[in-house]
């Protein structure tokens, strides 16, 4: 069945609403040359949306270290007004202590720049990163919590 319009993603199921909605965001940051800009391009719910589930892959993946040693990581200054204004405030919390508690700059994560696996092995003893993502493990996927605003501002993709 093709999704063409907000009444066909409205009528969508929560996992399928999910799968659409990543599917045309990925689709059009894709169209771009550089990553960045694909993002930046998107609509303002679209941009909270994307960078708060690249966000929860990258740490699903390898750990908050991996947010910030890829490209991800040009995010971490939008990244906690983004989890409050999708609702995940624990999400927020934690990610703002861990920031607070280990004096991370987000506006300048130079030092998270490696050129391979084993400068990421060094970052990942940097930084208690193994607790903060024991405890993310332990909270509501952002993938659940983000359903409402998706719901809320489904023009917008």
């Amino acid at each position: 069945m093709e999704i063409s319009n907000v009444n066909d993603l409205n009528n969508l199921q929560d996992d399928a609403l999910f799968d659409e909605v990543l599917r045309r965001t990925e689709e059009k940051v894709d169209s771009f040359n550089d990553f960045i800009e694909g993002v930046k391009a998107l609509p303002h719910a679209a941009q909270v949306f994307y960078v708060t589930t690249l966000y929860e892959a990258e740490v699903n993946n390898g750990g908050l270290c991996q947010f910030f040693v890829n490209s991800s990581r040009f995010f971490a200054p939008v990244l906690a007004d983004y989890l409050d204004e999708i609702g995940a405030e624990e999400h927020k919390a934690l990610f703002e202590a861990f920031i607070r508690d280990n004096g991370i700059d987000v506006d300048d994560l130079s030092s998270f720049v490696i050129d391979d696996l084993d400068e990421f092995e060094e970052q990942t003893e940097r930084y208690p990163f193994d607790d903060f993502d024991d405890a993310f493990y332990a909270m509501e996927p952002i993938e659940k919590l983000i359903l409402p605003y998706l719901r809320a501002h489904i023009e917008e993709f």
